[in-house]
């Protein structure tokens, strides 16, 4: 999306990861076929090997064992589920955000009345003095 800044990212993938698991239970599939994710690997089958080698003791870097799940499609029937939980996603972090602010903005606004202008609190302090030896 034109804009996407880190905060935005962050914000619309921990969205996303708070309802993964439902969607999951509701519409199991994976991002690739079984067959494009064994061919996406096997173009950088070289490189994993020589980094496995080389700062892994040639431990294998990836599970190379593949769901035989379906695709993901985007007209799938879960679709309009999806997007609706999405957008509550959104809706409730934000509402969760604007109540932080707003109880920060009283804690602000409660701190700021005694910090007034100096000579007002100074003035003040030597009334208040001046009252309690009387």
């Amino acid at each position: 999306m034109p804009g996407m800044n880190p905060a935005f990212h962050s914000f619309f993938r921990q969205s996303l990861l708070s309802y993964a698991d439902l969607s999951g239970e509701t519409y199991p599939c994976e991002m690739f076929s079984k067959e494009e994710a064994e061919a996406f690997m096997q173009q950088y089958e070289e490189e994993n090997r020589e980094v496995a080698r080389e700062y892994f003791n040639e431990e294998e870097l990836f599970d190379m064992i593949w769901k035989d799940a379906p695709k993901w499609e985007k007209d799938n029937p879960q679709m309009q589920d999806d997007l609706i939980r999405f957008v509550g996603a959104c809706c409730m972090r934000l509402a969760e955000e604007n109540r932080d602010l707003k109880s920060r903005v009283e804690w602000l606004e409660k701190s700021r009345e005694g910090l007034r202008h100096p000579v007002y609190t100074l003035l003040k302090r030597r009334r208040d003095k001046k009252n309690a030896q009387q």
